[in-house]
């Protein structure tokens, strides 16, 4: 096995199994968003529910790619006060 093999079994199991439960939950965290009428969510925090590990680097990119390709837009903000120590770089995923 080559890396490009390698990185096409990573992909499928991004795309498959292992970020269906990432999904399913960013889809309830819109649906209760939305119902109150809010327009946007930062994703990672509504996965710390799921009791699992965190996705992986490569699943967090099929992550983001599947909501963009369904028409979101995903947005990666800096660190708003990079001197604070509860400030932090933050996602939002909105449906405006």
């Amino acid at each position: 096995m080559n890396a490009t093999d390698a990185r096409a079994l990573s992909d499928a199991a991004a795309k498959g199994p292992v970020s269906a439960p990432f999904i399913e939950a960013l889809n309830e965290a819109i649906t209760r968003k939305a119902t109150t009428g809010e327009t946007s969510i930062d994703p990672w925090a509504h996965l710390g529910t799921l009791r699992m590990p965190g996705p992986t680097l490569n699943a967090k990119r099929f992550i983001k790619a599947h909501f963009v390709a369904r028409g979101f837009t995903w947005t990666d903000h800096p660190d708003p006060d990079p001197g604070h120590p509860a400030s932090h770089a933050y996602t939002t995923l909105s449906w405006e």
